[in-house]
């Protein structure tokens, strides 16, 4: 077969602890070396993370506009050259050398397909916390994309949009609406190139499938491959980065996003927010559901459901109301960081 060339963009900052594994999982890929273009973006670290990827076969960008890993991606989309491409963050590892065979065998076979999406999955040495947003990968359906119990009352998942069963993977269709939250994979760079003058200065892998989606693009494919993601190490983690997020992603952008949770327009959307805010505040719902699935997964970490339910929601709230305090405080001067 006569595979493409893929670029891999590789954002960090201070991510001495986990790049060189990351790096490791790319390269140990059975896939021609010719055919892999690697971006590392550093957004001026101030450990090892730079000495690291030099020892690799990488291209060093970095990125001094602006502390964003969207903006660090969007750098180095512009400068990649290979038919495919995908974000990948430093702190993931391609669990199985045949990854990115079997991720660009969809886009192969049918031109149609847009992009290739795989799950996460669980390796063991996650942190605890890490463990439990990964515990659907354990389900009957083997998916997980690490949302967080608040997110995934939210929104659609992968497994809802099959339409067909192909060797090796699943034929899906995104319509507008229900599309799932899905920021890994492999993405056809020709395609998505017709998405950029709607994303501001970044590469927004959420909003890109909501371009697609309204400019006739709804064929995508699931891999049931797995990816490892060390994705939080603790709770005050989660809220530090959910709070910053709610600034920089949501709130303090120059451009609007097209990928939201839910439509503040909609009375369906606001009965939801709602149910869900009394939902996670009872406490018990969550409990009990925390017990079935520590029984049902034999792990402790299900007991997670009703803290991270019940703490995230208003850690969302907390970081809404602050943005729209300090503007109504400051005017118009005032700008998310």
């Amino acid at each position: 077969m006569k595979y493409p060339k893929v670029s891999f963009l590789i954002p960090t900052y201070n991510e001495e602890d986990n790049l060189e594994d990351c790096l490791k999982s790319i390269f140990k890929q059975d896939y021609p070396k010719d055919k892999l273009e690697v971006f590392v973006i550093d957004n001026e670290s101030t450990d090892h993370t730079l000495e690291i990827a030099k020892r690799y076969p990488v291209k060093i960008l970095i990125n001094k506009k602006k502390k964003d890993a969207q903006v660090s991606t969007r750098m180095a989309y512009g400068k990649s050259s290979g038919e495919f491409y995908s974000t990948i963050g430093a702190d993931q590892r391609l669990a199985d050398k045949f990854w990115l065979k079997r991720m660009v065998a969809p886009l192969i076979n049918d031109p149609e397909i847009t992009a290739s999406y795989s799950s996460m999955k669980i390796k063991g040495d996650e942190s605890p916390l890490t463990k439990f947003l990964t515990l659907d990968w354990y389900s009957p359906k083997r998916f997980s994309c690490q949302l967080t119990p608040m997110y995934q009352f939210f929104t659609t998942s992968v497994t809802d949009t099959y339409i067909e069963k192909k060797k090796g993977y699943f034929i899906c269709k995104f319509e507008e609406g229900k599309i799932p939250p899905l920021g890994f994979g492999i993405l056809r760079k020709s395609t998505i190139d017709k998405t950029l003058h709607l994303q501001g200065d970044k590469l927004m892998e959420l909003d890109i499938l909501v371009h697609l989606v309204r400019m006739g693009y709804q064929k995508f494919a699931y891999v049931p491959i797995g990816t490892y993601h060390y994705l939080f190490p603790d709770l005050k983690t989660v809220y530090r980065k959910r709070f910053r997020n709610i600034s920089r992603n949501y709130v303090g952008q120059d451009f609007k996003r097209s990928y939201t949770w839910f439509n503040l327009k909609s009375p369906r959307d606001l009965f939801k927010i709602f149910f869900w805010i009394i939902y996670a505040t009872l406490i018990i719902p969550e409990l009990i559901r925390g017990i079935y699935k520590s029984i049902r997964y034999k792990t402790w970490v299900g007991m997670y459901q009703p803290l991270v339910s019940f703490t995230e929601t208003y850690v969302v709230i907390l970081g809404f109301a602050y943005f729209y305090l300090m503007k109504f405080l400051n005017g118009k001067k005032y700008k998310p960081v």
